[in-house]
């Protein structure tokens, strides 16, 4: 009986390990689409009503402007200011 409660719990605390951080990633994704949308409605207002008529269009659109961020992100990451800086921050605190 001890042994099947054992792997019950064990099976239950890994299962919360795995789903936690997906449900936590969703969330934050979610939120920060959000913030996106309204953040791109006046860019949205700019462009032709052709393009815009899709009710999902701002959706799209928000998800669009997250990923050139996090490209532009990756650009700079690679530029040598933000290399050195990352070997900085290493070397300060070993």
């Amino acid at each position: 009986m001890k042994r099947g409660w054992e792997f019950l719990k064990m099976t239950t605390v890994a299962g919360l390990f795995v789903l936690l951080p997906v449900v936590l990633i969703a969330k934050v994704l979610g939120e920060v689409v959000r913030f996106a949308e309204k953040a791109a409605g006046p860019i949205i207002k700019l462009l032709p009503k052709q393009i815009t008529a899709h009710p999902k269009f701002p959706v799209v659109f928000a998800i669009f402007v997250i990923i050139m961020a996090c490209f532009i992100a990756g650009l700079f990451m690679r530029l040598a200011i933000a290399r050195a800086i990352g070997r900085w921050d290493r070397a300060a605190f070993p």
